[in-house]
């Protein structure tokens, strides 16, 4: 079992909520912030890869 701190998954999502609070000033701005939620979102369901 490889859980993540619950602060640690908080502070990635209000990244990312704050990335999509902002309108994206460059394609590479978003595409960061979609990196970001998959990296999360990965991190949620523990299917990250090493």
């Amino acid at each position: 079992m490889n859980q993540i701190p619950w602060s640690v998954t908080l502070q990635g999502l209000t990244v990312v909520a704050e990335r999509l609070d902002r309108v994206p000033q460059s394609m590479e701005d978003a595409l960061n912030g979609v990196a970001i939620a998959d990296a999360v979102a990965r991190g949620l369901t523990g299917q990250s890869q090493r």
